[in-house]
């Protein structure tokens, strides 16, 4: 397949020309021009570069890129990333935040279908753009019981700080660093008694002003 048709339904699936973000989404590195073999992962590193080269790859799909809103110098780490990339001959490809929100193939999306909880709106702005969900249960939920779902349906090990309430009724959650969500979750906290919110596969639970947190990374 072309490098640049590939690219182009990519950029239009995910709309990474319409979503506003820190991270430079879209084709980051080009290389001649074909693809035949795709790689995915989360992060960049020079381990998953070596290894997409090992199978055969020459296009990599990432949640976290390169390049993000300020210009880098191509030396050390940066350098040596790009050296595998054109050694190899890979492209690499980066989506961010149109990731996290794509309704069907997103992050919170998936995290949605999978933990099947009661979704009754949206929850967590950023740069204009909805990322997470609200949940509201109709009757109230142990903590100790999201945190089994999340350990068995997420085949995760959550460390939870917990200084808030036994029972949870109402919550969100957003997928990536949601630091900048907290003013957000204090605002629905004064229509109602709980929230919970994702960061960085962190899980947070917010009573009042107490915090209940479930670190799944």
């Amino acid at each position: 397949m072309e490098l640049l048709k590939l690219v182009e339904y990519l950029d239009t699936l995910l709309r990474i020309k319409e979503i506003e973000d820190d991270s430079l989404n879209g084709l980051q590195v080009e290389n001649s021009g074909s693809v035949n073999k795709i790689a995915l992962t989360v992060d960049v590193s020079e381990a998953a570069f070596e290894k997409a080269g090992e199978i055969g790859a020459d296009f990599i799909f990432v949640h976290h890129g390169l390049f993000w809103r300020h210009p880098v110098p191509i030396t050390q780490t940066i350098y040596k990333r790009l050296q595998i990339l054109f050694k190899k001959n890979i492209a690499l490809y980066a989506a961010h935040l149109p990731l996290d929100m794509h309704p069907e193939l997103g992050n919170n999306a998936q995290i949605s279908k999978i933990m099947e909880w009661p979704i009754a709106g949206d929850f967590g702005e950023y740069h204009g753009s909805i990322l997470g969900k609200r949940v509201e249960f109709e009757k109230p939920v142990a903590l100790t019981d999201i945190v089994k779902t999340i350990e068995e349906k997420l085949s995760c090990n959550p460390v939870v700080w917990n200084f808030g309430p036994d029972l949870i009724s109402r919550m969100g959650y957003v997928s990536g660093g949601g630091v900048k969500m907290v003013e957000q979750a204090i605002n629905e906290i004064r229509v109602k008694n709980e929230m919970l919110k994702r960061k960085n596969s962190l899980f947070m639970t917010q009573y009042l002003s107490d915090f209940i947190i479930i670190d799944i990374s």
